[in-house]
């Protein structure tokens, strides 16, 4: 009996444990591997040499979109969307507009209202008031970040609407425009140029410094709570718990890059990273904390994707994806996907 019980134990630690395999390259069981539908077939059949994700948003739990880009000679950019949670998705759009485009953000204000920023020989943004279906563009600038507050307030780059997306206007020149993060339109934050992390609490009029350090660039900020902020830098995590007066950094990223950080709430977080070295085995990491992120923990190892971006779309479903080279034997991109926080 003894000998049955230390056998279903060992097999029980070994399978409780596996790792499944897919062409050659191995994955963590609690995050799934799904696949984007085959871009070269959208693509006129050709090979595409790589391709690029790189923003993901919801309007609920089932509807969301992601943006990005793939690329033959020149690049084109695509918009993909999904109506169950992100188990599978659909090729919707793309912009063509005989320039290399790179699309950077997207965002839906409601499931009719929806805008992608890219670059089409310079910056632009396109509109959808049909949930999708049509496409036009507007004239503002656009940028490599974006943010919707309320119904009512949005930013892009350097542009600002307090009207749904109705009027925009210029930002001051005040702030340090980068990635953003919001409680609510009186208190918000935003990171990026020059390794500064600025702040606004009367309605963007004035930005105040939080965080300047010029070597120490800024890839992305969480706000947790009105005093505490989370920053993803060039040197790794920085936390703050007294609104900005001291920071500590809490993660080394040694010889990764971390490029996105999101909180579920005030304990756990997560953050996607990309290697540095792109000839290395492990192309990109997701990062765990369960303690408000003082410590963090290797979540998933990924040896085909340098991860850039990270959506949480409820307290146990999260998507990551980054970039990716064809696999001539796949044909297609992927995403990264939990339902169990990544446990």
């Amino acid at each position: 009996m003894k000998r049955y019980l230390i056998l279903l134990i060992i097999t029980t630690l070994f399978f409780g444990c596996k790792k499944d395999k897919e062409d050659g390259r191995l994955f963590s069981t609690n995050w799934n591997k799904v696949p984007i539908n085959s871009l070269s077939s959208e693509i006129g059949g050709y090979s595409f040499i790589n391709s690029e994700i790189t923003d993901i948003t919801f309007i609920d739990n089932n509807t969301g979109y992601l943006c990005g880009y793939w690329q033959y000679f020149d690049a084109s950019n695509f918009v993909y969307k999904t109506t169950n949670g992100g188990e599978t998705w659909s090729y919707f759009k793309g912009f063509g507009c005989g320039f290399p485009s790179f699309p950077s953000t997207i965002d839906f204000i409601n499931i009719n209202k929806g805008l992608v920023s890219y670059s089409c020989g310079g910056p632009a943004v396109q509109e959808t008031n049909d949930g999708g279906q049509t496409w036009n563009m507007i004239s503002i600038n656009g940028g490599s970040s974006s943010i919707i507050i309320d119904s009512n307030h949005i930013i892009i780059g350097f542009d600002i609407s307090h009207d749904g997306g109705n009027t925009w206007n210029s930002l001051p020149n005040t702030g340090s425009y980068g990635d953003f993060s919001a409680i609510d339109s009186n208190y918000i934050i935003s990171g990026g140029q020059g390794g500064m992390i600025t702040k606004t609490t009367n309605l963007w009029t004035t930005w105040d410094t939080i965080y300047n350090h010029t070597l120490n660039q800024i890839y992305a900020v969480d706000i947790i709570n009105q005093n505490t902020i989370m920053a993803a830098s060039k040197d790794g995590i920085l936390k703050t718990s007294d609104l900005g007066q001291n920071w500590s950094l809490m993660y080394s990223s040694n010889n990764f890059k971390i490029n996105d950080i999101k909180f579920i709430n005030s304990q756990t977080g997560f953050a996607v990273l990309s290697n540095n070295n792109p000839s290395a085995s492990i192309k990109g990491e997701i990062l765990k904390t369960n303690d408000g992120g003082v410590n963090w923990s290797v979540n998933y190892t990924c040896d085909f994707m340098p991860l850039h971006t990270l959506y949480i779309i409820d307290n146990y479903t999260i998507i990551a994806a980054g970039n990716q080279n064809s696999y001539p034997k796949e044909g297609k991109a992927h995403i990264l996907r939990t339902t169990t926080q990544g446990n």
